[in-house]
């Protein structure tokens, strides 16, 4: 089936997936590493640096307009619906021998963290009590016009004891969801929920913010409050959300530790892409860093 471009939401498309490139080598993570840590740019800024930014340390609710930070990925979806996270075409790229070139399409595709569906419609349209996020998914066209089964829950798999699954998935596709939460604790308790959803066999399809990416580096100069131990790597953001950036072998641990293994397939391996964005209206550009790889449930 030819998939052309087909346009969705605040006038982005749908691409095929064979006309997609995934920048994963843009530069070396190691020189990059090297020129972060040479040059300082994890410390923070002077006092007499700050002087036009936000105190990092001021309380949450003074710098958000007093938003209730009781739930807030629930408040960030209703307040900017699915305008925040672009269609990620680039999805089927990132994984191509599980999800573009498989002659058996899995029976069950479970996406971790779905929000608002940018990672999981691209799949989709390739192989033909809600929170707001889930409902902004389900009233997608793409969902209804496909004819697709599509099942929704909202879960918190940082606490869950079990997702809520009368199947067991084929596929987890884990993409920017371990990174929200705010512990090593809570990320452990999610993977050991995910496991408990497959069989083995199954795959998890791992994408996330890695440590030196430009969100990194910027967070730490502008001393964002921290909220784990460990320094620079997990920090509380003005909306009330939590962003953690992971090393190489954290992220391997993790996964070996809660019943899954890297997958044997060299280029499913877990490793650092690289990818260095230009900003269309500034041209600034940005270093982007993050982890790729499949961990398969044993």
């Amino acid at each position: 089936m030819s998939l052309c471009a087909a346009t969705t939401r605040k006038g982005e498309k749908f691409l095929d997936p064979e006309s997609v490139v995934l920048h994963s080598s843009d530069f070396s993570f190691e020189e990059w590493q090297q020129h972060i840590i040479k040059n300082g740019l994890l410390l923070c800024k002077k006092d007499s640096e700050q002087k036009d930014e936000t105190p990092p340390n001021q309380p949450l609710e003074e710098t958000t307009g007093g938003i209730s930070c009781a739930n807030p990925w629930e408040q960030f979806y209703v307040q900017n619906q699915n305008h925040f996270f672009p269609i990620k075409n680039y999805i089927l790229q990132a994984f191509p021998r599980r999800l573009l070139h498989s002659t058996q399409p899995p029976a069950v595709i479970l996406d971790a963290g779905c929000g608002s569906g940018s990672g999981i419609l691209p799949i989709m349209r390739h192989r033909p009590k809600d929170s707001t996020a889930v409902r902004l998914l389900r009233d997608h066209d793409t969902v209804s016009s496909l004819g697709i089964r599509l099942t929704t829950l909202t879960v918190d798999l940082s606490t869950c004891s079990r997702i809520p699954l009368d199947v067991s998935a084929d596929i987890i596709l884990l993409t920017f969801v371990l990174c929200a939460l705010p512990s090593a604790q809570a990320r452990a308790h999610a993977v050991q929920a995910l496991r408990k959803a497959c069989h083995p066999g199954s795959v998890v399809l791992f994408r996330d913010y890695a440590i030196y990416d430009n969100g990194h580096v910027r967070f730490a100069q502008a001393g964002a409050p921290e909220v784990e131990p460990a320094p620079y790597v997990t920090f509380a953001k003005r909306d009330h959300t939590t962003q953690h950036y992971f090393e190489l072998s954290e992220v391997r641990q993790l996964f070996l530790h809660n019943g899954f293994a890297e997958s044997v397939c060299p280029e499913e391996a877990l490793g650092y892409h690289c990818n260095r964005v230009v900003n269309r209206k500034t041209r600034v550009s940005m270093s982007k860093v993050f982890l790729n790889g499949v961990l398969v449930a044993i």
